[in-house]
């Protein structure tokens, strides 16, 4: 596990639920926008898991050991609590 993978799970999370959290003010498109982006960036470094349903089922395939999945979904939360904190900054 390197910490490259985890920084790309936390961006990657950030900028998808901003998107998501973006389509209130700015409508659906922009929740597309975001996964694709988020998506894209953190693919080469972690997979782009941006989940934790996603690294769980990985995890249980054996695809990624249980640390890294553990690490993943703690980064896939603080990803997902900056995002909010930083949108609804910004929306309100």
């Amino acid at each position: 596990m390197k910490l490259t993978a985890i920084i790309s799970e936390i961006i990657g999370t950030f900028i998808f639920f901003s998107g998501l959290l973006a389509i209130a003010a700015f409508g659906p498109i922009a929740g597309g926008i975001g996964l694709v982006a988020a998506i894209y960036l953190s693919a080469k470094a972690s997979g782009g898991h941006l989940n934790p349903a996603f690294s769980i089922i990985m995890a249980v395939r054996g695809d990624i050991s249980a640390v890294t999945a553990i690490a993943y979904i703690a980064s896939q939360i603080i990803g997902g609590l900056l995002a909010l904190l930083v949108n609804s900054y910004l929306l309100t």
